[in-house]
């Protein structure tokens, strides 16, 4: 009996402890709708409820998490040197796969090239931004950037901002020719700009996976149980609900 109340006890100070760690965890995000956003002073999106609910299911208490939206070079500098930081929605690349630990995914997504339809603008290769002389805008360190700068495109033909709003809103005003970036979010902010422009894709990038990603100092249990609160979400329908409230 003795033994058994020892590993019952064993165990809650295990379950105290993980919990803890978990409620230690620094949630950091950006403005990238519709995956993770602001709206009417509350952050939202697919990425941001799934996230929550599944704090839900590890016991940890939303309500005692702040998460944080910045830029996402800051939110990215902050995953890579500060323990216990969870940053969100990141692409999972082979580049940045040793720089991570990871929970995912969460949802798969198209980064593109977009531009106007009207500008007939077309690209058969990249080189073509090079040769042509291009503008062509990213957010800064987004994964948009990194797929170019690895495909040969001059650093001089690529513009950077901030953010996927500044990014999107230059391409509105003409500033940049063409952009880089994860196309639901650009046509999302396209859209809420009040943009009447049309805009196509004239070049696919790369497929991705958007992952939750931690830094490397990060605990495995914590990874471990965050993955298994996902896995459960995915297993119940219950992101196929969340999807729902972000559709298209």
């Amino acid at each position: 009996m003795k033994m058994v109340a020892a590993m019952i006890l064993l165990l809650c100070l295990s379950n105290s402890l993980f919990a803890l760690d978990v409620e230690e965890l620094n949630l950091i995000t950006e403005e990238y709708p519709p995956f993770n956003f602001t709206e009417d002073g509350r952050l939202q999106g697919f990425a941001t409820d799934t996230l929550i609910e599944m704090l839900k299911i590890v016991d940890s208490d939303p309500k005692k998490h702040r998460i944080t939206s910045l830029f996402w070079a800051q939110g990215y500098n902050l995953a890579l040197k500060k323990k216990n930081t969870l940053l969100f929605s990141m692409a999972r690349t082979d580049s940045r796969e040793n720089l991570f630990k990871w929970v995912g995914p969460i949802v798969r997504s198209e980064i593109v090239v977009l531009a106007p339809i009207g500008d007939n603008y077309s690209l058969k290769s990249l080189e073509e931004i090079n040769s042509g002389n291009y503008r062509i805008g990213v957010v800064i360190n987004d994964v948009g950037e990194l797929l170019l700068l690895e495909q040969g495109v001059n650093r001089k033909n690529i513009h950077r901002f901030i953010n996927g709003h500044y990014l999107t809103r230059s391409l509105s005003q003409g500033k940049l020719d063409m952009l880089a970036y994860e196309r639901k979010s650009a046509l999302w902010n396209l859209n809420a700009l009040g943009d009447q422009q049309e805009y196509g894709t004239i070049y696919n990038l790369k497929k991705v996976n958007y992952y939750y990603a931690l830094n490397k100092k990060t605990d495995d249990q914590v990874i471990t149980e965050l993955q298994k609160a996902l896995n459960q979400l995915r297993k119940s329908g219950a992101l196929d609900i969340i999807a729902d409230r972000y559709a298209e």
